[in-house]
């Protein structure tokens, strides 16, 4: 299947081949196959008459984040010889694609009410057991004494 153009004969496109045509990337159909799967949908069956189309734009965002947290180079050849080289198929991420499918991601994701599947852009980091130094006016560090 893959990333297929054009129309397959009179036959209906399924919700599949939906998927694959709204991603402008390259995916492997086991990622495409997977996703469907875990939001409960048969990619077999015909995209215009499937009723629930909010899953399937799910599965988008599923997709957008899985190639988020990929890798940023994806099935691409290089070739080298003396100062000449070709690269062939496959894809690069930069930071601001990324940013970019994330965003897409996180709208589709509360658009259908999954805000628990937002990415969030702050981080929180928080010290457990560790104390931090306390100084004096004077900027001297008062030492800490432990009890027993």
């Amino acid at each position: 299947m893959g990333n297929q153009s054009g129309a397959q004969n009179d036959s209906p496109r399924s919700i599949a081949q939906y998927v694959f045509d709204s991603i402008n990337f390259s995916l492997p159909e086991g990622a495409v196959r997977a996703f469907l799967e875990k939001r409960g949908i048969d990619g077999n069956l015909p995209y215009k008459d499937y009723t629930d189309k909010s899953k399937v734009e799910l599965v988008r965002a599923d997709l957008f984040m899985w190639m988020v947290n990929g890798a940023s180079v994806v099935g691409a050849v290089k070739d080298s010889d003396n100062g000449w080289s070709h690269t062939d198929g496959g894809y690069t991420l930069s930071k601001e694609d990324k940013r970019l499918l994330t965003a897409a991601a996180n709208a589709i994701y509360k658009a259908n009410g999954e805000e628990d599947n937002i990415l969030r852009k702050e981080i929180s980091v928080h010290s457990f057991g560790i104390m931090g130094t306390q100084f004096t006016p004077d900027d001297i560090p008062i030492p800490r004494i432990v009890g027993k």
